[in-house]
């Protein structure tokens, strides 16, 4: 979509910051393949990056951004990294259904989500979805 590749953490990290440039509050990478070993097994690792200044602007429809010297826009981005093992199979929907989890708890969470609990009830929900449907 952005043209940009991701082929290691730092490049993830650049990847979320020009989305958020575009004025998307919340990046989430959901599986990347960074991190695919350790002693038990292959692991996916997920990224979340979150501007709560740009989720403040689309909620209030109005620009709240501040410009540094140079007319960029400067603003912190809460971050996270999720690393978790990678199921064997083939799973159909669990994308769409990552995705709607995750609109739910940031929603419900409003503009400054803690990401940590946010992703932490997501992933849960999601995981509890494996145990209870085999």
């Amino acid at each position: 979509m952005t043209g940009c590749k991701i082929s290691d953490e730092a490049s993830a990290i650049e990847c979320m910051d020009m989305l958020h440039d575009y004025g998307i509050p919340t990046v989430i990478f959901s599986s990347t393949e960074l991190h695919n070993a350790d002693e038990r097994g292959r692991l996916l690792t997920g990224y979340v990056s979150h501007r709560a200044d740009l989720a403040a602007e689309r909620r209030s429809n109005q620009s709240l951004e501040k410009l540094d010297m140079l007319g960029k826009k400067t603003a912190t981005a809460q971050r996270i990294r999720i690393t978790f093992p990678q199921l064997p199979g083939v799973f159909f929907g669990t994308g769409d259904l990552f995705s709607a989890l995750t609109l739910a708890y940031l929603e419900r969470d409003g503009p400054m989500p803690d990401l940590k609990v946010s992703v932490l009830r997501c992933t849960s929900t999601f995981v509890m979805g494996f145990h209870v449907c085999p």
